[in-house]
């Protein structure tokens, strides 16, 4: 079973990652029996000094296949973009403090994992699922910082874009007033200066309306 979940991470896991994608709280003690067992089997490479996990593309392609037909693939995915949701929370936090060039480290290293994880939310949320547009728009909002830092600019904007449009007719909330954010940060950078200014007017009307101080400030910082 196992084997068959760890292809919905993209280029690499962690245990922590796994144990909580793949385990339910009370089962994540036999996460590390588990893997090892698939380690010693030669399923599973150990990368990074030890620090991350991978699958050889043969055997992704196998365990995709497995995991469509054991029909866990929704549920598995739903845990995977969950997760990853908190762990851009953490990032995003570290990066404005003074682990920042830690949080950078780890967020390029699962780069791959984050980006899956708001296209999994972006495709719900195009099924009108409100539940996955906010996620999704939480999600962009946490990485702000980490695509302006490692010039992702055209990569967040694509995603972004297409959220806040979905949320076009919604009330204010805390996802679209970060993803305002974001989306003005983009723009600045990108020299969209007149495109930013009402990104980041966006972010400050939307935080006032939900009493977030903190997004306001960040966006009258935006405006300048």
């Amino acid at each position: 079973r196992l084997l068959r979940q760890l292809a919905v991470f993209q280029e690499g896991w962690t245990l922590e990652a796994l144990e909580q994608v793949c385990y339910p709280e009370p089962h994540r003690h036999r996460a590390l029996d588990a893997l090892d067992s698939l380690v010693e089997k030669g399923l599973v490479r150990v990368v990074k000094a030890g620090k991350r996990y991978d699958l050889l593309e043969t055997i992704r392609a196998f365990a995709t296949e497995q995991l469509e037909e054991s029909g866990e693939t929704d549920a598995t995915r739903a845990s995977h973009a969950d997760y990853y949701l908190d762990f851009a929370a953490r990032v995003a936090a570290d990066l404005r403090h003074t682990a920042q060039c830690e949080a950078m480290a780890r967020a390029r290293e699962d780069h791959a994992n984050l980006l899956a994880a708001v296209r999994r939310f972006v495709a719900e949320a195009r099924g009108e699922e409100a539940t996955a547009l906010e996620k999704g728009l939480v999600l962009c909002g946490h990485l702000n910082w980490y695509w302006h830092i490692a010039g992702h600019h055209m990569t967040g904007r694509a995603l972004v874009d297409e959220l806040l449009e979905l949320a076009a007719d919604t009330d204010p909330s805390p996802g679209r007033a970060l993803s305002w954010l974001t989306a003005g940060m983009i723009s600045t950078t990108t020299g969209e200066l007149e495109r930013s200014l009402g990104e980041s007017v966006r972010a400050c009307e939307d935080g006032q309306a939900i009493g977030d101080e903190e997004i306001v400030a960040e966006g009258r910082m935006y405006v300048g």
